[in-house]
């Protein structure tokens, strides 16, 4: 496997989101340097929660193409979940469940084989018929 490093825009990009971490650390220290009495564990929290959502996201996609595809398609099955969690489904609803969650594989696979009309149209218009 040869690895190859991200074009120029990408590099960009993931150097400006370390750069509004590091901004994100350096200001919470600082409240916490100055206001020492109230407590900022919390803010805490969600940036170092915030560096390693970013850290798996970056190393994910410098690692290769294949594996930042599966990566994404394991997340989005994730917030699927999450979300039919949190409405009322009934007993009629599970077929629409199993074809949403067909979908989410087949979805990608269209990613990954640079098919990216049939990725567009795919849910919106082949599931909706479906």
């Amino acid at each position: 496997m040869n690895w190859t490093p991200p074009p120029a825009n990408v590099a960009w990009c993931m150097a400006g989101i370390i750069l509004l971490l590091a901004a994100a650390s350096a200001a919470v220290a600082l409240l916490t340097r100055r206001q020492p009495q109230k407590d900022h564990t919390e803010l805490t929290q969600r940036v170092r929660s915030w560096w390693v959502i970013v850290a798996l996201v970056l190393g994910v996609l410098l690692i290769s193409r294949g594996l930042a595809i599966f990566f994404f398609a394991f997340i989005s099955y994730l917030a699927l979940k999450e979300y039919l969690s949190l409405i009322p489904t009934r007993r009629a609803d599970r077929r629409v469940m199993f074809w949403a969650y067909l979908a989410i594989p087949v979805q990608y696979w269209w990613i990954h084989i640079e098919w990216y009309g049939m990725f567009i149209i795919f849910i919106p218009v082949y599931m909706f018929l479906l």
